[in-house]
């Protein structure tokens, strides 16, 4: 058995400056799985303070859009709902407990905050249907969905302090991950270490799109010497590592050099609705995966 501590929404990751699930893709499917990326590590991050087991650790979930070749809207599924079906055969040979998220073509006209709204929707509905076939309590994910709203929708993340070679100043990254890109940023937070005070603060740089990216940009933090200290913000698969974040101290104080590698691409282009969001969210409906039942 294995504690279930995880929900994705596949693909969690891809090419900054290009469609999300590129060249398979869309603007729209781009904008969902952006809004996903916040949404699904607050819901795990609630997973992981239950003590729920299961066959597999994760929960994965493909979205389909009308538009895909393979998949797309349901027979049976109106314009304006999505419907998410969760495998209920035992994984064994899966890397996860599979589902699949049959969109609609009016996610294009969500906003950033109703998307990711929307994502928590289905996200929920598709653990409590898992719950059903597993035996488990759906009530006790009710936790989990309530973590993401508390949070504001935003998964922000501190790696721990690192103390100067002198002893006498710490410094840590400070990381956030939001629906407006799906892409994560990073300050660089200098403090005084008697009195915990924070010192000095970078602007902003591009990290990755996961957790798993912040702990290893954190893990490049160092300090050079007594006055300056190096981070890479941007620290990818396969030690795709770009871009640096460096505090200098000088006779007036700290200053900041901060570089980006990357260009995110911003959800919202040609292919999504420049209006306000409709009144109501889609409707997200449980249903029998295709062909299971």
């Amino acid at each position: 058995m294995a504690r279930f501590t995880d929900v994705v929404v596949y693909p969690p990751t891809g090419f900054p400056e290009r469609l999300m699930n590129w060249p398979r893709s869309t603007p729209a499917k781009d904008a969902f799985l952006r809004a996903s990326r916040p949404v699904c590590e607050l819901y795990s991050q609630g997973l992981r303070a239950l003590d729920v087991d299961g066959f597999k650790s994760k929960l994965l979930l493909t979205p389909w859009f009308p538009e895909d070749e393979h998949g797309g809207r349901r027979a049976s599924q109106g314009r304006n709902e999505i419907h998410v079906a969760v495998w209920p055969e035992k994984p064994y040979s899966l890397p996860g407990e599979m589902g699949e998220i049959h969109a609609a073509a009016s996610v294009g006209e969500l906003d950033t905050r109703d998307r990711a709204r929307l994502v928590l929707e289905v996200v929920h509905t598709a653990v409590r249907q898992l719950a059903g076939y597993r035996d488990w309590d759906p009530d006790q994910f009710q936790s989990c969905y309530e973590h993401v709203v508390e949070q504001g929708f935003t998964y922000n993340w501190a790696s721990p302090w690192k103390a100067s070679p002198d002893r006498r100043r710490r410094a840590r990254g400070v990381y956030e991950l939001t629906a407006d890109d799906g892409w994560g940023r990073v300050r660089l937070e200098i403090a005084d270490r008697a009195s915990g005070e924070v010192i000095a603060v970078s602007d902003q740089a591009v990290a990755f799109c996961t957790s798993r990216g912040f702990e290893r940009s954190a893990k490049t933090l160092s300090w050079r010497s007594l006055e300056r200290v190096l981070l890479l913000p941007y620290f990818g698969l396969l030690d795709d590592v770009s871009g640096h974040v460096t505090a200098t101290l000088g006779p007036d104080g700290w200053t900041f050099d901060v570089r980006d590698d990357v260009t995110v691409r911003q959800p919202g282009r040609p292919g999504l609705s420049p209006a306000a969001s409709p009144a109501e969210l889609p409707s997200v409906l449980a249903v029998t995966p295709s062909g299971r039942g």
